[in-house]
């Protein structure tokens, strides 16, 4: 269920596509999905086995940060080119498209290793939260300056 699907007066309005002679639960579950985050080799290794299964799921997202720190590879947003970060993907890849599955994952860089992962993934998230407020930092760090010079706040 979207989150902000039934705020009254703001979001409320019918859907398209909804049957108005069911409640709005029965309608939405009907437009659930299933997604699995595998964050490890393990899961990697595992999934053929889970899809096989649960064939109920479906998309299946790759938590590629989680699982290259799982492989003691290095966190860098997910990418890499290292053999067995290679094969591993390539794995997961290929166990995806056995089962007729979309991938989805995040994508926090640009160019030509975004147009790579979109050519493959249903779903890719590229931008979190989390960066925007990391670039932030330095607006936050002016901030407090001008506020301390002017004798306003803590150090």
């Amino acid at each position: 269920m979207p989150p902000f699907r039934l705020i009254p007066g703001l979001t409320d309005l019918p859907a398209d596509g909804l049957d108005s002679g069911r409640d709005v639960w029965k309608n939405w579950n009907d437009r659930a999905a299933v997604m699995i985050q595998i964050e490890s080799l393990k899961g990697i290794e595992n999934l053929d086995s889970i899809l096989t299964e649960v064939p109920e799921i479906d998309i299946v997202w790759l938590g590629a940060l989680d699982c290259r720190v799982s492989m003691g590879l290095s966190a860098n947003l997910g990418m890499g080119e290292e053999k067995e970060w290679v094969e591993a993907v390539e794995r997961f890849r290929a166990v995806c498209k056995k089962h007729d599955k979309p991938m989805g994952g995040f994508c926090f860089v640009g160019g030509e290793n975004m147009v790579k992962m979109a050519r493959d993934y249903s779903l890719l998230v590229h931008c979190a939260d989390v960066l925007k407020l990391y670039e932030m930092f330095g607006a936050l760090v002016e901030a407090r300056g001008v506020l301390m010079k002017a004798g306003i706040g803590a150090n």
